[in-house]
């Protein structure tokens, strides 16, 4: 699952689902989305993707309650 813009920042924006920016057009909407969106990633255990990740910018959702929390893919180049 690609989170495009529905989360911004890896750490702010899976911990504070119910602070929007000022650019979102419709606030209640983009709380209810983010949640939605969340609670399915850590539910199903999706491989999410986050173009304002941190390095890898790949993991998984975990639910931490009352919040989400990211967990980068660990990765090997050997």
């Amino acid at each position: 699952m690609h989170f495009g813009d529905a989360a911004g920042h890896f750490l702010l924006s899976l911990r504070f689902p119910e602070h929007y920016l000022s650019f979102d057009a419709d606030k209640e909407q983009v709380i209810r989305t983010r949640r939605e969106i969340f609670d399915r990633a850590a539910a199903d255990r999706l491989i999410v993707a986050g173009y304002h990740f941190a390095w890898p910018g790949v993991g998984y959702v975990r639910r931490r309650e009352p919040y989400f929390e990211f967990v980068p893919a660990v990765f090997s180049f050997s």
